[in-house]
């Protein structure tokens, strides 16, 4: 713009040192038509000016939009990354517990090893009498299980409560909660191998503590599928629970709590 009224000055200018020529009238005549070129120059000048700087407003809004949607994936790829990391460091932490769990597992083996050899004492070698030995009718045969390892039984409660707060905390999330329900299932089948706590009924303590591991291992199924399902059966599971520990408690003189 400036260098097109530069230019019509100069024209004007020189065309008023030169006219000395010809009439007024022509003079005007021909200065108002150089004027009229000027202008149409001008403005083509313009509008070229207003079109490149449409242009990069055009370009530079692309690049806006194109930095938004980088931005946008970036943030994407980190979340991804996040929870891959989290379902690493999940599995890595259930590998850690499946593998204490296998030397527990390989503990108790040995322990029912031991108990199998003393009980296959040939009986001229023991002092028991068939007087000493209960029968059917035994006024102090009361239904519970006569071998109970307290010490696992107290240990895999243990076990079941860590579960229990596992999955709780896998339900606030929705990662790993399948794979967290089957860890509690198999702490209640851990748990069943302690035998019955004394004067409990072993029939009614068996029968709970198994439907508590089939409860876990169909809420565990269940949650993929039809997530409200698989929550309404933990839940009934976990209340479950606290009465099998009042058991255990008033049995051994134990304080098992849920979380």
């Amino acid at each position: 713009m400036r260098k097109a009224i530069a230019i019509i000055g100069l024209v004007l200018a020189t065309t008023l040192l030169a006219g000395c020529g010809g009439t007024g009238a022509d003079q005007v005549a021909r200065m108002e038509g150089k004027v009229t070129s000027l202008e149409g120059t001008v403005k083509a000048e313009h509008d070229k000016t207003i079109a490149a700087q449409n242009a990069l407003a055009a370009m530079k809004s692309d690049r806006a939009i194109h930095e938004a949607k980088l931005t946008a994936r970036r943030a994407n790829l980190h979340s991804r990354e996040s929870d891959l990391h989290a379902r690493e460091t999940d599995l890595h932490a259930r590998e850690t517990d499946l593998d204490s769990r296998e030397s527990d597992l390989d503990g108790r083996e040995a322990k029912l090893a031991e108990r199998e050899a003393a009980a296959t004492v040939p009986l001229a070698q023991s002092d028991a009498t068939q007087d000493d030995l209960p029968s059917a009718t035994d006024p102090d045969d009361d239904g519970t299980d006569k071998a109970f390892d307290e010490e696992w039984a107290v240990e895999k409660a243990g076990d079941v409560i860590e579960d229990i707060r596992t999955v709780d905390k896998r339900l606030g999330d929705g990662i790993g909660v399948s794979s967290a329900l089957l860890l509690l299932r198999d702490s209640y089948g851990r748990l069943d191998d302690a035998g019955t706590p004394p004067h409990v009924n072993a029939a009614k303590y068996h029968a709970r503590v198994t439907t508590l591991e089939q409860f876990a291992g169909t809420a565990a199924d269940m949650y993929d599928v039809d997530l409200v399902q698989g929550h309404a059966r933990y839940a009934v599971l976990r209340k479950e629970t606290g009465v099998l520990f009042g058991q255990l408690n008033s049995s051994v003189g134990t304080n098992l709590r849920l979380p």
